[in-house]
């Protein structure tokens, strides 16, 4: 494919609004980039991927590869008017990782062959690995091989890069969590707590939620709360705080026999999350803390404003947990959610290997 072809193809991708993805994976499959996620992280670690692109003594194809998955991974920020939002989606965490494999080979190209490769040498690219790590096992189709390479190509990347081994604990912590991994979690959150910081660190806010995250999972109340004195009084915060954490503190509070605290932060927290699809996790946990407060009416109300953002949803983590919490009210309809739920929190707890979602669903429906 000459250049101006494919430039004309990748502007058309993200200038004519959505759905992008259909044009991306098309132009891949056209400059025959086909090997898979796993494929790739093989033939990083011996290293033939990037034999096989210096014995077809060209680099043509190779560099619209890289203008393509880097105009995918650096659009993380795209909003609706533009083009479909895509950060955190398979297109975009495909295109992170595909940057990331190869990012020791581009850096070899820019010092030796041709320095318009520099183009793509850019930090954020592994930054955004962190992200995408936080986020591959909220697909249940993602085996551990692949959560697992993934992550040894980011601590590979940060030893060579002496960026510590702080965000290493921490994405550890964060998918124990999701895999409901107890032991993952215990294993590496107090290694997280005690590692030097380092300028690639999360922000201090979004650590402060996860921590507080961690010790409620561990149902470690009080130990939750020695950490929210900066965020209540906004000393700490972000885009994402308190709002994903609101729901973290008031469960804190309630389990501690602090009710009334627990019900001030639901009331004000929640204006900050209402129909905002990226905010669905706490909108799941404001409904399952109303319920356990005997707030049912309330829980209901807040589950019928916001169910719509299930049709949008792309994260089928995020999407059983609003359904785990959906069919344990009094709604219409519940026969669709609950087999949905099942099937979600089934796929989940296989991958998982244990029983953590289905548990959480009502009997009558397991």
């Amino acid at each position: 494919m000459n250049n101006l072809e494919f430039e004309q193809r990748l502007n058309d991708a993200f200038e004519n609004n959505l759905p992008i993805a259909d044009k991306v994976n098309q132009l891949r499959l056209d400059l025959d980039d086909t090997k898979s996620n796993q494929e790739l992280m093989e033939g990083f670690w011996d290293n033939s991927l990037f034999s096989d692109i210096e014995q077809a003594n060209s680099y043509d194809n190779f560099y619209q590869l890289c203008q393509l998955h880097f105009k995918v991974a650096d659009s993380a920020e795209f909003d609706n008017v533009a083009t479909t939002p895509i950060k955190n989606t398979d297109l975009w965490s495909d295109s992170v990782i595909w940057l990331a494999v190869y990012l020791d080979f581009i850096m070899h190209l820019d010092r030796n062959h041709d320095k318009k490769f520099g183009a793509f040498i850019n930090s954020s690219i592994l930054w955004r690995l962190k992200w995408v790590l936080n986020h591959i096992v909220e697909n249940p189709y993602k085996d551990f091989s692949e959560i697992y390479s993934c992550s040894s190509m980011l601590h590979y990347y940060y030893d060579l890069y002496g960026l510590g081994e702080r965000s290493i604990h921490k994405i550890r912590v964060m998918q124990g969590i999701k895999m409901a991994n107890k032991e993952i979690i215990e294993e590496n959150l107090q290694k997280w707590l005690e590692a030097p910081t380092n300028d690639f660190d999360d922000c201090l806010a979004c650590q402060y939620d996860d921590i507080i995250r961690a010790y409620c999972f561990l149902k470690q109340y009080d130990k939750a709360l020695e950490w929210v004195k900066e965020i209540l009084d906004g000393s700490v915060t972000c885009g994402e705080v308190p709002h994903v954490t609101n729901s973290l503190i008031a469960e804190a509070y309630f389990y501690t026999n602090q009710t009334d605290k627990a019900v001030t932060i639901l009331e004000t927290g929640y204006p900050l999350i209402q129909n905002k699809l990226a905010f669905l996790r706490p909108i799941s946990e404001f409904i399952r803390l109303y319920r356990e407060m005997n707030m049912t009416d309330k829980a209901v109300a807040i589950f019928e404003e916001n169910k719509y953002l299930l049709e949008n949803c792309e994260s089928p983590y995020e999407k059983m947990l609003f359904l785990i919490e959906a069919v344990k009210l009094p709604i219409g309809n519940k026969k669709a959610y609950a087999l949905e739920a099942m099937s979600l929190a089934t796929r989940f707890d296989i991958r998982n290997g244990n029983a953590y979602y289905l548990s959480q669903l009502p009997k009558v429906i397991t």
